[in-house]
């Protein structure tokens, strides 16, 4: 009986070791979504302030800043829909 209770209490502990794992990869995954995201975006609005201050020097810290921020919003928001479980995109397409 004993020898029974401890293979239950193995099989769980394996259960959430493969859980905990899981949400770990997930974790790193969206880090490394968001960053290359903010790379590639970064880049880009650093393109525009360049251009934009050959022709209007003026405007080009305050767009520059703008996008700047809005960059990491934005991209902080994709990386979480991109990463998002499939069962959980399912399940919000049947409510």
């Amino acid at each position: 009986m004993s020898n029974l209770r401890s293979a239950q209490r193995d099989q769980s502990y394996k259960l959430f070791e493969g859980d905990h794992q899981a949400a770990e990869l997930r974790q790193m995954w969206i880090l490394v979504l968001y960053i290359l995201i903010v790379v590639v975006s970064e880049a880009v609005v650093v393109a525009i302030g360049l251009v934009l201050d050959r022709i209007y020097s003026a405007l080009s810290l305050p767009v520059s800043l703008s996008l700047f921020f809005a960059v990491l919003w934005f991209a902080w928001i994709l990386a979480v829909r991109l990463t998002e479980p499939k069962r959980t995109k399912s399940a919000k397409r049947a409510t």
